[in-house]
């Protein structure tokens, strides 16, 4: 065979073995999905299961569930514990609002003595008419000094877009501190002629005196109402205190004060407590987990003594299923394991042809002038005996060497009679010998083609 024809089907055959490899991956690969996806399936019969016992709550202390059974306790308890507490904070809510209401009809009873003692009381009742005609008072001044406002407001706007007159307000034209030679000096009193300064300058300050003074007097007469409001504070804080009604405002905000606290527990409590009820909950979630995985180590039949100890039949459906997904995984994982050894096998292979593949190109067994006494059924079971790992890479290269040493003696015996039956010097023609060869002679030389010899090889050597 030739050097190209074997290097060629070295090639052909690893990447054959490649794609057979890449085959075996996805294969591979789309096992492990089909077993995650059983898996994940297993584990959701597993959690129903566990919700069938956590709903139910039945004593599976028996045989090897202790766990499962302290499991089970564990969200019983917490459960009866929330449903104590929701209970207790009920009760005492209900106290402190039935408190709460008869503190409130004492408070009415002293709060009209109150009012009654106030409105016979001279000095509150006048505090009373003048309050009264302050508010009044406070409400005109307002809305005086809004209309004020927006009118000295507009008018100040207008002195602010007069673009010669701010220039000689930052210039401090007509203040003491203002500084400047004859000429500007004479320029600027040009100007103040043209835009009136003294005049507008003194409306300005006017404006700015009328802003100052009209938040004055709104201040005052807030300040006066809210001073007769304090007097009169005071009159009726006494008054409560003599009659004990202080005492009982601050009984009652305190009580008020219990009750918001107590509606928050309450809350929180009743929400918990119907989070396990309703599988919610944060240790509802991680119980069931829990009892899922000691589910998942258990057998059928310990399995099923646990279905038969609750009363819904859904458990006894699931686990008809259960034991069908585990036969699936079971089928599944035992191909996967058996595929395993084939795709290293097979990624065995492609490292043993690509590492034969790599030495014949290194070491040049790949050169047209080698040829190799090897058939392709030689050359086939050689590589299979590579694939098989009946052999090496190294053992393979060695063959294929003494293959191609062999021929190489061949070609030298050759390559000695045609010398020796070369014509003598100086002789030009063409001959045929036994229709197996043809030479000619150019220069002197004599070269060939082609020729067989008796071990069926070729070569396209000169000699």
């Amino acid at each position: 065979m030739l050097a190209r024809d074997v290097e060629r089907y070295i090639r052909n055959t690893e990447s054959q073995s490649e794609q057979q490899l890449m085959a075996l991956d996805l294969t591979m690969l789309e096992k492990q999905r089909e077993i995650l996806a059983l898996t994940n399936q297993q584990a959701e019969i597993y959690r129903q299961m566990a919700d069938v016992l956590l709903s139910e709550s039945p004593d599976v202390s028996g045989g090897n569930n202790g766990h499962i059974q302290t499991l089970l306790l564990r969200l019983k308890k917490d459960t009866d514990d929330l449903a104590v507490k929701q209970q207790y904070l009920q009760a005492n809510l209900s106290t402190c609002q039935g408190l709460l209401e008869q503190l409130s009809e004492k408070v009415t009873v002293l709060e009209t003595e109150r009012d009654k003692v106030l409105f016979d009381d001279p000095n509150v009742v006048s505090l009373s008419e003048q309050i009264a005609t302050t508010q009044g008072s406070v409400e005109q001044a307002e809305q005086t000094y809004h209309s004020n406002i927006d009118e000295f407001k507009a008018k100040l706007a207008e002195y602010r877009l007069d673009g010669r007159y701010n220039y000689l307000l930052k210039r401090k034209f007509g203040h003491p501190e203002y500084a400047g030679r004859w000429i500007f000096r004479n320029l600027d009193s040009w100007l103040a002629r043209q835009v009136n300064f003294p005049r507008n300058f003194n409306n300005e300050k006017m404006l700015l005196a009328l802003l100052d003074e009209s938040d004055l007097r709104l201040n005052n007469v807030k300040q006066s109402y809210e001073d007769l409001i304090l007097q009169r504070d005071k009159c009726v804080a006494l008054q409560e205190d003599k009659i004990g009604l202080t005492a009982l405002y601050e009984q009652a905000t305190k009580l008020q004060s219990d009750i918001s606290s107590l509606e928050e527990k309450l809350h929180t409590a009743s929400q918990s407590l119907q989070d396990n009820q309703a599988g919610e909950s944060s240790l509802y979630k991680e119980v069931s987990q829990k009892i899922a995985e000691a589910m998942s180590q258990l057998p059928i039949a310990q399995l099923n003594e646990l279905a038969l100890k609750t009363n819904s039949t859904l458990d006894d459906h699931l686990l008809k299923g259960l034991a069908q997904s585990r036969d699936e995984i079971k089928y599944k994982e035992d191909e996967f394991k058996r595929q395993s050894s084939s795709y290293s096998q097979a990624k065995a292979n492609v490292a043993g042809l690509k590492n034969l593949r790599e030495q014949f190109e290194v070491n040049g067994m790949g050169q047209s002038r080698f040829e190799y006494l090897l058939t392709p059924t030689l050359l086939t079971s050689l590589i299979d005996e590579l694939i098989g790992a009946r052999s090496t890479p190294d053992s393979l290269l060695r063959q294929l060497e003494k293959s191609q040493k062999m021929v190489e003696m061949i070609f030298e015996s050759v390559t000695t009679t045609v010398s020796y039956r070369r014509a003598p010097s100086g002789y030009s023609g063409g001959s045929r010998s036994s229709g197996r060869s043809s030479s000619s002679s150019s220069s002197g030389g004599f070269s060939t083609r082609s020729s067989t010899g008796g071990g069926g090889f070729r070569t396209t050597d000169s000699f």
